[in-house]
């Protein structure tokens, strides 16, 4: 470090194009034996997304994220916008979709998709955040208006393409949103639930219980520990 002169963009550098930083986190069950701690990194420590980036991929799934770059994200409120009352929310806001890094952090006003999955006080210096795994995340990603508008606008996404059959359509969700295919099993799981709802709304529109059906199924993997960790 010192010998290149301080220089933090090489220092970061030397880190990331390291063995040890470059390992894969698969569990092997030998090296488990020896090191169950993962104290001489045989392998890389599953670790959760960040608040923002958990966001930002559901918008991305969903194809609504606004890759827009530059500008501001409060310029468009008029003078006293935000109140000092905290319970009183900003109103609805074309940064909406934008990725998280221009979305306004107002203090006491800090977005619910934020603040659940960890996300510092803006008032606070925080060096290191703490990542927890708590209750509320689980009833987040269950009962959040945002969670839910953006699975059924991939539901859409994926129902928008006709000639597609629908293990395709669970084969593109999986890619999307977990990076991998699905196997067999987890094919045959997705279309036994997305089958037993269309079933049980039967009496409704057709096309809307397939959208509400798939749009269910969409939130289940948004839910999911595997979507939430970085392998």
């Amino acid at each position: 470090f010192v010998s290149e002169g301080w220089s933090i963009k090489t220092l970061v550098r030397e880190i990331m194009v390291s063995r040890a930083y470059q390992l894969s986190s698969e569990f092997d069950a030998a090296q488990y034996q020896q090191d169950p701690g993962n104290h001489f990194l045989w392998r890389m420590n599953r670790r959760r997304l960040s608040a923002e980036s958990i966001r930002d991929a559901v918008l991305s799934i969903s194809g609504k994220i606004d890759l827009k770059q530059g500008g501001s994200s409060v310029a468009h409120y008029p003078e006293q916008a935000i109140s000092p009352n905290k319970n009183e929310k900003l109103e609805q806001n074309p940064s909406e979709f934008r990725r998280s890094v221009y979305l306004p952090i107002v203090r006491g006003n800090v977005p619910a998709s934020l603040t659940v999955f960890d996300f510092p006080a803006p008032e606070m210096l925080v060096g290191n955040r703490p990542v927890t795994t708590v209750p509320a995340q689980a009833l987040f990603m269950m009962n959040s208006p945002f969670v839910i508008g953006q699975a059924q606008a991939t539901a859409e996404r994926l129902l928008s393409e006709g000639k597609q059959t629908d293990r395709e359509r669970v084969s593109q969700l999986y890619l999307a949103a977990l990076g991998r295919d699905a196997n067999s099993s987890e094919q045959a799981e997705a279309l036994q639930y997305i089958e037993s709802l269309l079933k049980s709304d039967s009496n409704s529109d057709k096309a809307a219980a397939r959208v509400k059906a798939w749009a269910s199924y969409c939130q289940i993997l948004f839910a999911s520990t595997e979507f939430r960790f970085l392998n």
